[in-house]
């Protein structure tokens, strides 16, 4: 999952951004939201989105200054949304690599969806770029607690974080970046703790725990969002790891947030 910022000193604005598209089910998740500029910035040194939804006008640090603080730094892809239809303040935002798009208000959801859409495949394509740069200089690591496997690992944990509700198979992993699926299972049960399958089970589960709590969606639906298409098996897998179905674990959920 790509982690994104949402920056907009309006609650409702932020709130409608929030509602107006199905984040992870696209590949994202809401890392953090920021009410201004300054917050934004600490939001985009701290928390380390992948991409950042910013206002062009905040209090503290508008979003052109916010932009050129991080020049230099690491930094998101920026996508800014702004109720001014004004060519000088589109033309400055793009000037700033970063940006990849200029929304207007209200923004709607087909150009968000394209936006994000354009942006994603930036963001697989830098993965892609860390993971075999890394894998390259490390060569083919031996033990994941060696430092030169460290950091080919953490990109291919990212990457695999990024496709987690997709159907990536761990032999495709092995072909990817050219290590045998045996070694590559080893070193993933050093790095995560659990082999690839269980890794890959409790991500998805803990989408779907928070699409049932925070949606209105059917658990078929959610099922086919986390990578399950048949829903029955993946009840049966909700109910295994969690001791409740999927229905159950939502009216628990809706029942303690009426207490």
């Amino acid at each position: 999952m790509f982690k994104v910022l949402i920056a907009d000193d309006e609650r409702f604005v932020r709130y409608a951004i929030r509602m107006l598209v199905p984040w992870e089910q696209e590949g994202f998740s809401i890392a953090a939201e920021a009410r201004n500029g300054v917050e934004a910035l600490a939001c985009i040194r701290e928390c380390r989105p992948d991409v950042a939804l910013l206002d062009i006008r905040m209090p503290g640090l508008t979003g052109l200054d916010l932009l050129e603080q991080i020049v230099g730094e690491p930094h998101p892809y920026c996508i800014i949304i702004s109720g001014y239809a004004d060519f000088t303040y589109a033309q400055t935002a793009l000037r700033f690599g970063m940006v990849t798009d200029y929304l207007l208000k209200p923004v709607e959801t087909d150009a968000l969806l394209s936006s994000l859409h354009r942006v994603r495949q930036r963001c697989e394509q830098d993965a892609r770029a860390t993971a075999e740069d890394a894998r390259v200089a490390a060569g083919i690591p031996l033990d994941a607690r060696d430092p030169a496997a460290e950091n080919w690992l953490e990109a291919l944990v990212r990457y695999i974080d990024m496709h987690i509700v997709d159907d990536i198979r761990l032999g495709e992993l092995s072909r990817m970046y050219s290590v045998s699926i045996g070694h590559l299972s080893g070193l993933l049960k050093q790095r995560l703790g659990m082999n690839y399958v269980e890794y890959v089970t409790g991500k998805r589960l803990e989408i779907a725990k928070r699409m049932l709590c925070d949606t209105r969606r059917t658990v078929s639906d959610i099922s086919v969002a986390v990578g399950y298409c048949d829903c029955f098996y993946f009840t049966k897998l909700f109910k295994r790891y969690t001791g409740q179905t999927p229905a159950a674990y939502r009216n628990g959920h809706q029942a303690g947030i009426r207490v």
